[in-house]
């Protein structure tokens, strides 16, 4: 009941934000979710602080926005599984394959450059799940698939194919995070 009732206050906030443009966040949740890591390239480092949500339309999904300082990224992980994801061990690939998921790190650089990241190999922990709320772990290593420079439309995109000569990302991180509230999630 108390999902049902989220969604439908979600519901009502996201009418009156999109009518009276109030400025409340329809992604606050009673119990927050959020979603935090490292992310290590060459010699820098940097945390990634964000909030989060997962979702089952098309597939089991992950995903966060970065928050503060981390604005600008975020972090998706994806699956092909029709329900929620069971407490397990998940392989985390560049190319979908069963039971396994594929992930997206994307970052806006100070010049206002845009980057997007493959995940090339990795895991997902998945510690504990419910239709409230999922908690676990991931690490990964993901590389540069495009490059969109500040104010231009379109950048070096190349789906399937990744940028050369430009060092990899190390993400490891952790989440626990409730469901889209815009949507039900099981019954």
């Amino acid at each position: 009941m108390k999902s049902r009732e989220c969604n439908l206050r979600t519901a009502v906030l996201l009418s009156i934000v999109v009518v009276g443009g109030a400025c409340e966040n329809p992604l606050e949740q009673a119990d927050p979710s959020w979603v935090r890591a490292t992310v290590v390239q060459a010699d820098s480092s940097a945390a990634f602080t964000g909030d989060g949500f997962f979702g089952t339309t098309q597939g089991f999904s992950i995903a966060s926005r970065g928050q503060g300082e981390s604005e600008g990224e975020t972090v998706i992980l994806s699956s092909s599984l029709d329900a929620l994801a069971a407490p397990g061990f998940y392989l985390l690939t560049q190319t979908p394959r069963a039971g396994s998921f594929t992930g997206v790190y994307r970052r806006v650089l100070e010049d206002g450059t845009k980057e997007r990241y493959a995940v090339t190999s990795g895991e997902v922990i998945v510690a504990g799940s419910s239709h409230e709320r999922v908690e676990g772990a991931f690490s990964f290593t993901a590389e540069l698939f495009c490059r969109t420079p500040a104010g231009a439309i379109q950048g070096q995109c190349h789906p399937g194919s990744l940028i050369p000569g430009v060092e990899p990302l190390a993400v490891e991180g952790s989440f626990s995070v409730g469901p889209y509230p815009i949507f039900t999630v099981g019954s």
